[in-house]
């Protein structure tokens, strides 16, 4: 890496951490406060209160990443303005895209990082802290019976009429198993059944249980009744039982939506949020993008200049980002477009001004 490159990432970086600290904080303490009337009225012990804020810092700092890095792009920018050093730059012929590039390949890495812990971090802290606020600070007892789970598992589409979590027993079971060309190999009935975790896998054990296998005409070839039986699957009931996108990653997710759509119902909502878990992460990178001319173009240096110009993208940002969400799960537009409507609209308008932009 260059000297120069160097340096222009270290004036990056300062910026952004501060920004993430201190953006991060504020949703912290915001949040701190929303709950602190119930958490004193139901006398929440420290170490749950604690357990609660840490686990949705994960979720915080995904959420303040791009503005960070926008920030941070921004006061860079503007440092080296500031101190004429982008000036003699471009007086020693250095092309403004070699200026940018460092920033630019900074907010890539954020981006790259941002769909990572999106995918690992998140939705496991999430989904922790969401028991926490629903039994310790909230002092509800979870749902415990679920009806009518439905989702598919490679070739084979399961239907619970009944679930309870406590106990973990389920009733009313059906299994269906497809060929390749969507014709049904075998069905299995079972009328009770529980499942426990298996290190990787869970062991479902069905109890009264009827298989009924076809030929391809359709036609029933063989019955066999059993009293128990033992199958191995890579999900349980839990993960069907409530769908929370935030605690999902994309794969869970997408085999959720594949599993309401093979049983006739068109998820447009499901598959908004999917895409948006591929649309967000990337906003690190396409709101640096579109703050850099407006930084390069700015007559005025300054922090309170760059925080201004900061503020009013990522307010332009989320603004259109929450709109075509809206429209895409309305179905006034594509769902498949929707989520990354704002993207495209920072990227076209991000060129449009660096063109414009002296280099």
């Amino acid at each position: 890496m260059k000297i120069l490159d160097r340096y222009i990432l270290k004036q990056f970086i300062k910026p952004f951490l501060f920004a993430v600290v201190s953006f991060a904080g504020i949703i912290v303490i915001a949040t701190i406060f929303e709950h602190l009337k119930t958490i004193l009225k139901n006398k929440v012990s420290l170490s749950a209160s604690f357990q609660f804020f840490s686990c949705i810092i994960p979720s915080v700092l995904i959420q303040v990443a791009p503005i960070a890095s926008l920030l941070g792009a921004i006061f860079c920018i503007n440092q080296l303005s500031k101190n004429k050093e982008l000036i003699i730059m471009k007086a020693s012929g250095i092309n403004i895209k070699k200026i940018i590039l460092p920033i630019l390949s900074a907010s890539v890495i954020i981006s790259i990082f941002v769909f990572f812990a999106d995918e690992i971090a998140v939705p496991y802290y999430a989904k922790k802290a969401e028991l926490i606020k629903l039994v310790e600070i909230d002092k509800k007892t979870p749902e415990s019976l679920y009806q009518n789970i439905s989702f598919k598992s490679f070739n084979k589409y399961f239907q619970i009429k009944l679930y309870d979590s406590r106990s973990k027993e389920i009733q009313g079971i059906q299994i269906i198993e497809q060929a390749l060309d969507k014709s049904v190999l075998s069905r299995i009935d079972a009328a009770t059944g529980t499942w426990q975790k298996r290190n990787l896998d869970y062991e479902w054990t069905l109890s009264n249980v009827m298989i009924r296998r076809f030929n391809k005409q359709g036609e029933i070839k063989t019955i066999e009744n059993l009293k128990n039986k033992k199958i191995y699957l890579m999900y349980s009931p839990e993960e069907f039982s409530e769908i929370n996108p935030e605690t999902m990653n994309i794969v869970s997710l997408a085999d959720h939506i594949s599993s309401l759509k093979e049983t006739g119902y068109y998820p447009r909502d499901k598959y908004v949020d999917l895409l948006q878990k591929v649309a967000f992460p990337m906003a690190s990178f396409f709101v640096t993008f579109l703050g850099i001319p407006f930084a390069l173009r700015s007559k005025r240096s300054g922090a309170a200049t760059g925080f201004g110009i900061s503020i009013i993208i990522a307010f332009i940002y989320w603004t259109s980002m929450s709109i075509f969400l809206a429209w895409g799960k309305a179905g006034i537009i594509n769902p498949y477009f929707a989520p990354f409507m704002p993207n495209s609209i920072c990227l076209l308008l991000g060129l449009y001004l660096l063109q414009k932009t002296r280099t």
